[in-house]
């Protein structure tokens, strides 16, 4: 049997398969697995990358809509980078689905990667995880 894992892919995949075998004639099978994946819910980009300097400003949106037939409502945001960075959510304004704006609130030198967590009420995704990295550099 052959799996392939479609956890937070989007759009076209191919993956190889190499099979040996104990047929004199086909020693060595390789086998092409292509198909396309549409996730439930479609997260724009699927990870934020702050870059500031000391003083400055650094923010990122983040694009979060449903695919055509799953409706969703967000319960609940979390992080494991409070002392870092400041978020909020709200409606987008001309479709269904969610803005999330991710602040940089560091001011000291040094890096920092978390998560933002989002609660569903989408059974078959209950929580999206939107990865964080942030530099905070000297000028």
């Amino acid at each position: 049997m052959i799996k392939v894992s479609t956890a937070g892919r989007d759009g076209r995949i191919v993956k190889r398969v190499t099979v040996y075998t104990n047929d004199p004639k086909n020693r060595v099978v390789r086998l092409i697995i292509k198909g396309r994946v549409e996730p439930y819910i479609r997260v724009r980009p699927r990870y934020v990358i702050l870059n500031v300097t000391p003083g400055k400003k650094a923010a990122s949106t983040v694009t979060i809509t449903p695919n055509r037939n799953f409706s969703f409502r967000i319960l609940d945001v979390s992080s494991d980078l409070d002392k870092y960075i400041r978020y909020s959510i709200k409606p987008l304004d001309n479709r269904e689905g969610y803005k999330l704006i991710i602040e940089n609130i560091q001011n000291r030198t040094g890096t920092y990667h978390g998560h933002v967590f989002l609660k569903t009420d989408l059974g078959e995704k209950r929580e999206l995880r939107i990865s964080v990295r942030g530099r905070v550099v000297k000028k």
